[in-house]
Order: structure tokens, then sequence, then C-alpha cells
């Protein structure tokens, strides 16, 4: 018996596919994703995942109109950053739980499903979140290591031996 129909939005393309074929092989259904939120053909979704990127405004556009269109939707938003003013606009709009990257396949299937994960499971650690902010900022250097050292207030070599080692688990 599937979990429930969940409709993926966002742009990135290629973590939505990764994301449905998890989904789907814990049972719930993942229609492709359509070319807009009009475009959504019948039967209407159970849940959402809305994938908040650069373009906020949109995002929140788009949660508005879909609680409007299907109330009895869950509407879960995964974003980049999170700040409590978004947290409170999205639910404001319609979001039933606002999740930050990185996420765990587990950390998503509890929000759709509106359960909690043990604290210890959610939390990444301390190196973690160090390694996921150094790759954010270099990201949007277009990694430039000089620059986003400077921008981090470390010293370039530092940064460079940072990167050299892999990303810490969990």
């Amino acid at each position: 018996m599937p979990a429930g129909t969940i409709l993926l939005l966002g742009d990135d393309f290629r973590s939505n596919a990764k994301l449905a074929l998890s989904l789907s092989r814990r049972g719930w259904e993942t229609p492709p994703t359509p070319a807009s939120w009009e475009t959504i053909v019948p039967p209407a979704p159970t849940h959402a995942l809305v994938n908040m990127r650069e373009d906020a405004i949109t995002c929140l556009d788009l949660l508005s109109q879909m609680r409007r269109s299907y109330p009895a939707c869950r509407l879960v938003v995964v974003a980049g950053w999170a700040s409590i003013g978004a947290a409170l606009e999205a639910a404001r709009r319609g979001a039933s739980d606002l999740l930050t990257k990185p996420v765990s396949i587990d950390q998503v299937e509890a929000a759709l499903q509106g359960t909690e994960l043990a604290l210890e499971a959610s939390v990444p650690s301390l190196e973690m979140v160090e390694w996921e902010h150094i790759q954010r900022i270099l990201l949007q250097t277009g990694g430039n290591v000089s620059r986003t050292a400077r921008l981090l207030g470390i010293d370039r070599r530092t940064l460079q031996r940072k990167l050299t080692r892999h990303p810490p688990g969990r």
C-alpha cells in the first residue's frame, strides 16, 4: 500500500529524480514533475515537497497557490538556508514543515508523515556543518579558494587543508 502521492516541485531536476527514486522504494507514488503547478493532473497529490532555491518569492507564491488548490495536501519545504522569518512566512503561506539542506531521506519522510526523528538522527555534527558551509561559500565564489578564505576569515592554506579532507559523517 503506497504511503501517498507526493509531488516534487523545484528546479533541481537531478536532486528530484534521486529523491523520487528513494521515495518510490519506500512506497510513495511519485508522478512526474509537472511543468507548473497548474498542470497537475488528478488525482490531487496528498503531499508536496517544494525545493526552495534563491527565488524564494516564487516558491512562497507557489505555496499559497498549492494551499488554495489542494487544501488537504501536506506541503513540506526544503531550503538551502533557513531563518525564523523564512520559516514563519512559509508557514503563513501554507507549509506544514520546513527542512534545511542537507537532508536525509529519513528526515524527508518524517516531515511528509508529520512525525519527528530522534534528535540524534537529525542533528549533524559540527564538522559536517563546517564542511557544508565551506562548500556553500566555495560554490558562491565559483570555486575561488582565495576569495572563499577571505570571506570565511581564515588563511588560504588552512582552507586548502580542510578541502583535501573527505566530508565528515553525519
